[in-house]
C-alpha cells in the first residue's frame, strides 16, 4: 500500500492519495514544496491532507484534485529536512 511521500506526514490510511501531476514545471512544483528530492516520482503519491477542500472536487463518488492545484497544506519546513 502507497504512502505519502511528503517527509513529515503520518497521514493515515484515511487520506486520499494523488498522483504526481504529468506536466514537468507542475511536477517540480510539487517536488520543491513537498521536499521531494527522488528523481522520478511514477510511483511517488501526496495525500489529501496537503491540499486545500477548495482543491479538491467530488467526482463520480469519489474525491479528485482540482486541474491545476499545487500542495499547500501541512508542508515540510526547510528545518524539517535537514
Amino acid at each position: 500500500m502507497s504512502a505519502c511521500s511528503v517527509p513529515t506526514c503520518n497521514a493515515g490510511q484515511e487520506s486520499k492519495l494523488f498522483k504526481f501531476p504529468n506536466n514537468t514545471n507542475r511536477i517540480n512544483i510539487w517536488k520543491r514544496s513537498c521536499a521531494v528530492f527522488d528523481e522520478s516520482v511514477t510511483t511517488k503519491r501526496i495525500c489529501s491532507r496537503h491540499f486545500s477542500l477548495n482543491d479538491l472536487r467530488l467526482h463520480s463518488g469519489s474525491v479528485e484534485l482540482r486541474e491545476n492545484v499545487n500542495p499547500t497544506l501541512n508542508l515540510p519546513t526547510s528545518k524539517d529536512v535537514e
